[in-house]
């Protein structure tokens, strides 16, 4: 019964299939990184090993997760921190691996294109451990596809603090991007926690971007890309089919450094 109210719900509530998802700046000072510039980029850093979060449940429950998520059992009401929420009844988490490579490998790619398409000058540079703290908060404001979004509520923010001490000279660079995926899944049919009406199979990326004026040594901007695709009335897809659509999903990253560093 369950599973035939879902599919009724998606009869009527099929428009979410390719919602655009823009990047959100939280933070800019405007810096003037013209293309004279020699831009210093660093691989990614995953949210959950800045965290220290080992537990795949704990690090999808708190939108930190990489891999690919697979529900069954239909739709279950759980207590939470506040309240009730819904959620899948089982949830299993695995391909975290290859999902992982995936995402260092082609989120570090569209960084080089972009910064060698548009700077003389960049290198790639490794950092050990630079992040001191982390600080994180909950959003609870509604998004555009409420209800039926493939993130679970509440959205998590999370804020570095860098050691400075860790940062290279300006001698070495002008500016340090820094990228951080913060959550790069692909998933079934299923509810997400707190979204009522549950969601298509589909992909989801989120992707910070740190950039660091090497001459002050001031974090001059903090900028977030968050990406989705979901199908249309597909509740589950062949495995070349997710892997396609994170592939077109980077791309849309790409766009976003484009703009941002334009």
């Amino acid at each position: 019964m369950r599973i035939l109210t879902f599919f009724f719900i998606f009869l009527i509530f099929s428009i979410q299939n390719c919602s655009e998802v823009n990047y959100q700046i939280r933070k800019t000072s405007n810096p003037k990184i013209t293309n004279s510039k020699k831009i210093l980029i660093h691989k990614p850093f995953l949210m959950q090993t800045i965290t220290n979060t080992r537990d795949f449940k704990q690090a999808y429950e708190t939108n930190q997760y990489i891999g690919f998520i697979y529900f069954t059992g239909g739709l279950v009401r759980e207590q939470r921190d506040i309240g009730v929420q819904v959620s899948t009844k089982t949830i299993e988490l695995k391909n975290q691996k290859e999902l992982i490579e995936m995402a260092e490998n082609g989120i570090l790619n569209v960084l080089e294109s972009e910064v060698k398409n548009k700077f003389l000058v960049s290198s790639r540079i490794t950092l050990e451990k630079p992040f001191q703290s982390v600080k994180s908060r909950k959003d609870y404001n509604p998004t555009e596809d409420n209800g039926q979004d493939n993130l679970n509520n509440p959205r998590i923010v999370y804020e570095m603090e860098i050691d400075r001490s860790s940062l290279p000279k300006s001698s070495e660079g002008d500016f340090l991007i820094i990228p951080i995926v913060q959550y790069y899944y692909a998933h079934n049919a299923g509810w997400f926690i707190g979204q009522d009406w549950g969601c298509m199979a589909g992909v989801r990326l989120g992707v910070q971007f740190l950039i660091y004026d090497l001459n002050s040594q001031e974090l001059v901007f903090d900028g977030f890309s968050d990406k989705k695709w979901l199908a249309n009335m597909k509740p589950s897809l062949n495995a070349s089919d997710y892997f396609v659509q994170l592939e077109n999903l980077n791309k849309k990253v790409q766009e976003d450094l484009r703009e941002i560093l334009k």
